[in-house]
């Protein structure tokens, strides 16, 4: 005796599979594996000098120098 019977077409189960297959692939892509611990351990953090401070100014001056001396 069944307790849950489930009647339903093999293509639309075999659809259902491979749709569910495709999802688990794009969540391994968008999740990949953490590093290495052995990696981790040699990382170094960030100190001060590796800031970079963006300034829409000097940007745009550059921009400028860049088509100026492309003409």
């Amino acid at each position: 005796m069944a307790l849950i019977e489930i009647k339903a077409e093999p293509g639309l189960l075999k659809e259902l599979i491979q749709v569910l297959q495709r999802i688990a692939a794009g969540i391994d892509r968008a999740y990949p594996p953490p590093p290495d611990p052995a990696v981790l351990r040699n990382m170094k953090p960030h100190g001060p000098d590796d800031i970079v401070e963006f300034r829409p100014e000097d940007e745009w001056l550059r921009e400028e120098e860049a088509e100026a001396r492309q003409s």
